[in-house]
C-alpha cells in the first residue's frame, strides 16, 4: 500500500503482512511506486475527493469505480424525520 502524505515517516507493516509506504513526492511518485511493486497486476487507487480529483485532472485513471456512501449526522428540526429516500434504498430516521 502507497499512502500519499507530507510527511515523511518509514513503512509499517501490519501483522497481516500489509506493508505501508508513505510516499511525499506526489501522485505520480506514488503511482511509479505502485506500479513497480505491483508488476503485472492491477493498480487500484483509494481515497477520498481530494486524491481522485488529482489523478483524474492527471489523466491517470483509466476505469473509476465509485462508491457513495450516505451519511446522516444530525437532522435540522425543521427537516421531517421520517423515511430519507436515498436512491435505491431508504432509511428511516428516528
Amino acid at each position: 500500500m502507497f499512502v500519499l502524505t507530507h510527511y515523511p515517516r518509514p513503512p509499517v507493516t501490519m501483522q497481516c503482512g500489509t506493508t505501508f509506504h508513505f510516499v511525499t513526492g506526489g501522485i505520480g511518485a506514488a503511482l511509479e511506486q505502485a506500479f513497480a511493486a505491483a508488476g503485472s497486476k492491477d493498480v487500484r487507487l483509494y481515497g477520498g475527493a481530494a486524491t481522485v480529483q488529482q489523478y483524474l485532472r492527471a489523466g491517470l485513471i483509466d476505469d473509476l469505480h465509485l462508491v457513495i456512501g450516505v451519511s446522516v449526522r444530525k437532522l435540522s428540526p425543521a427537516v421531517n424525520r421520517g423515511d430519507l429516500h436515498t436512491g435505491n434504498r431508504s432509511m428511516t430516521v428516528s
